[in-house]
């Protein structure tokens, strides 16, 4: 259970010390009795819950987000099929961590690679949702061009904005088995071409985001 993944995944601060032999410590948090050490896990379980309920919640608020955008019903029902992937696995995790009967029960429950990949999955919708409105702001631009200098400026925004719609499709399908950290270093970078790309039509075309 790596504690890099465990912190991306809203980890206990004592679970992400680095450098810290933790097993010679871990056992003062406990409980120094039955009723000590069963309270301690209940506020445990809760914590943990609640940090689902958050995901979930911004799990919804990434769909609201792309209901609005106008997609095609292809575009739309792929964002929705993992969205909906991304909420089962929660609720299906909060339903087996309410049945735990202690912290260590509660904590090997946990998959915090898999929660790190669901927990990237709304700012890919929200990236790639993003991607496809600025494809079609160039697009439009694309019939009412004369100037090659235009078309020069027009590509370039077209070519970061590809590359950052693919890194958002595959950051869609990361799961548990995937380099996350490399994955967090790919939604900057995504994000930064979905940027520059609307700075282009803004700064050339007079384009702005709606």
């Amino acid at each position: 259970m790596s504690q890099d993944y465990e912190e991306n995944a809203g980890g206990m601060s004592y679970r992400t010390l680095k450098g810290v032999d933790k097993s010679q410590i871990m056992g003062y948090l406990k409980g120094h009795d039955g009723t000590g050490s069963a309270e301690i896990h209940e506020k445990n379980t809760e914590y943990y819950l609640a940090s689902i309920e958050k995901t979930i919640s911004r799990l919804e608020l990434a769909r609201v987000r792309s209901e609005y955008a106008n997609l095609p019903d292809e575009d739309f029902q792929t964002i929705d099929d993992k969205l909906n992937e991304g909420s089962k696995w929660l609720n299906d995790l909060k339903k087996n961590l309410k049945k735990t009967k202690d912290t260590s029960e509660c904590l090997d429950n946990i998959s915090y690679k898999k929660w790190h990949a669901v927990k990237l999955i709304p700012s890919s919708v929200e990236g790639y949702v993003i991607t496809k409105s600025i494809q079609i702001k160039i697009n439009r631009i694309k019939g009412n061009l004369s100037a090659s200098g235009h078309r020069m400026h027009l590509r370039n925004a077209e070519k970061h904005n590809e590359s950052s719609k693919k890194i958002f499709l595959e950051l869609m399908q990361l799961n548990e088995t995937s380099d996350l950290d490399n994955a967090e270093i790919l939604r900057i970078k995504a994000f930064n071409d979905a940027s520059t790309a609307q700075d282009i039509l803004k700064t050339k075309f007079n384009q702005y985001p709606r």
